[in-house]
């Protein structure tokens, strides 16, 4: 991310001057994504950062689910469940 960001400062200098509005919303796109980076790079923001991402949420919808008590087999007759 840190270098990422540096090329964006980078690319933004060199396009400072250039006048054009495809040039301009290129511009005004780089500094809202510099700043989303240096928000991330910030170790004291970080936490804020990775929470608006819910990168880890508190339910994991990935996680199996719970068996189906209804899809069980019963046990077989004669033996005490």
């Amino acid at each position: 991310m840190g270098r990422k960001a540096e090329q964006l400062r980078s690319w933004m200098a060199w396009a400072a001057d250039i006048e054009d509005a495809e040039t301009q919303r290129m511009l005004s796109w780089a500094r809202q994504r510099l700043g989303e980076l240096e928000r991330a790079l910030d170790p004291a923001s970080f936490g804020d950062w990775l929470r608006e991402r819910t990168l880890f949420p508190e339910v994991d919808p990935f996680a199996p689910l719970p068996a189906d008590p209804d899809l069980e087999t019963p046990p077989p007759q004669g033996s005490a469940a």
